[in-house]
């Protein structure tokens, strides 16, 4: 080491003996927690009609899991409980000022439905990008479908999308 134009050597030797015995092997401690009980991944058809999303494919996981049940246009999610959506997607050929939205629509098995924003996009290149990510508590069972609304006398489309959704803890 050199410092201060001074140099220093450090020499030293670090004793080492023979390697002990292994020890006994503790007890298991307790699982970890787990934050997700099962998730679905949705990929949806491109449309330039206004009007549910159908569903191209996706994938369950676990893959005997009866929390989520697709169909052509629709999610059933079948357990009450907490919920993470990350939907995403690419809206092309717009004209300036367009104005277009997406948005889930769930209806609880007792018949009532609401709307929820996923995306409100007010149009100033002719692509745009959309990602959303929220969390939703369900008390029933809920069944849920993909919304896209546009002024039908413009040639927009939304394409490339995807839902992700994970039941948490």
């Amino acid at each position: 080491m050199n410092q201060n134009n001074k140099t220093y050597v450090i020499d030293f030797v670090i004793p080492a003996g023979p390697t002990g015995p292994q020890g006994i092997q503790g007890i298991t401690g307790p699982t970890g927690p787990s934050s997700l009980s099962a998730l679905l991944f949705a990929e949806f058809i491109a449309s330039s009609k206004e009007g549910d999303l159908e569903i191209y494919k996706n994938i369950i996981l676990p893959n005997n899991s009866n929390v989520f049940v697709s169909k052509n246009n629709e999610i059933d999610i079948n357990e009450p409980g907490n919920y993470e959506f990350t939907i995403s997607g690419v809206l092309g050929g717009l004209s300036p000022d367009e104005l277009l939205s997406i948005n889930m629509i769930v209806t609880s098995e007792d018949g009532n439905s609401y709307n929820v924003m996923l995306a409100s996009i007010l149009a100033d290149t002719k692509q745009e990008y959309f990602s959303q990510t929220m969390l939703i508590t369900f008390r029933q069972k809920q069944t849920i479908k993909i919304f896209f609304r546009k002024d039908n006398f413009y040639n927009s489309a939304i394409e490339s999308v995807s839902l992700l959704i994970k039941k948490i803890f």
